[in-house]
């Protein structure tokens, strides 16, 4: 996934990171607001819809009523993506300037 990011990676890259900046779970609702403070226009069906799909994908946890958490799996993921929209920077500096 990594290497040709589309539009819903992206957003599911920007979902991830949102997640890794808490230590709670957090719902759809939360998560909508925290992109939106980003710059990022996502109603909260549709980061519904993506938790889907990075359930599926091992990046997230479902926690019943409480939300989501990011996987050790999903963690990876965004290091990754973030050393290939940032190459010249760490991992870690990325995820702090993404």
């Amino acid at each position: 996934m990594v290497n040709n990011l589309n539009g819903k990676d992206h957003r599911i890259i920007a979902i991830l990171k949102v997640l890794s900046e808490s230590a709670e779970p957090l719902g759809s609702i939360i998560v909508s607001r925290e992109l939106e403070r980003a710059g990022i226009k996502l109603s909260a069906s549709s980061v519904r819809y993506l938790f889907r799909i990075t359930d599926i994908r091992g990046y997230t946890q479902p926690l019943v009523r409480n939300g989501r958490m990011l996987t050790p799996h999903g963690l990876e993921e965004l290091k990754n993506a973030l050393a290939v929209e940032h190459p010249a920077q760490t991992p870690k500096a990325a995820i702090c300037n993404y």
